[in-house]
């Protein structure tokens, strides 16, 4: 009885391990047949400036890749603050940051769209004791919506260049 249990046990995780092979992460070096060719950031420049160091870095992580597409990218980025939870004497307790960012990506060599996508996303935070405290905390939060943007541009751009 120990016996049989133990290779059904060793069966199942051989097919659960195995069924694994063909895995591919999303963010994986092949994915990323770009090149940017030529860029044009507009809005909030220090934060189009985040976002395209770190499409440059993914679009870079394959290097040897002679089949890579030259595009060009247009960024427009726009961030809002604004206060969420004030108490009764008026002092604000939180604060909600917005991005949006518009992206148009064309082929570099013929002029045609690639993609035209915006987004938004949202991040809230409460104020702390000390505003250097409050300070690291938004530009956490900013940082933190600039990945998911990049990560989400890097999916739909990678589906579309395919």
């Amino acid at each position: 009885m120990k016996k049989s249990l133990y290779i059904i046990i060793l069966i199942t995780l051989f097919f659960e391990v195995s069924s694994c092979s063909s895995y591919k992460p999303v963010y994986g070096n092949s994915n990323f047949n770009f090149i940017i060719s030529e860029y044009s950031i507009s809005g909030n420049a220090r934060l189009g400036d985040k976002i395209y160091s770190r499409l440059v870095s993914a679009s870079k992580s394959n290097d040897l890749d002679s089949d890579k597409k030259n595009i060009s990218i247009l960024i427009n980025v726009s961030k809002t603050k604004r206060p969420t939870n004030k108490d009764s004497a008026g002092k604000i307790l939180g604060y909600k940051i917005n991005l949006n960012t518009s992206f148009l990506v064309k082929n570099f060599d013929t002029g045609n769209e690639i993609l035209n996508e915006k987004f938004s996303l949202n991040s809230s935070y409460s104020v702390q004791d000390q505003i250097f405290e409050t300070k690291q905390i938004e530009e956490k939060s900013i940082d933190q919506l600039i990945n998911r943007i990049s990560q989400n541009l890097l999916i739909k751009l990678s589906k579309n260049i395919l």
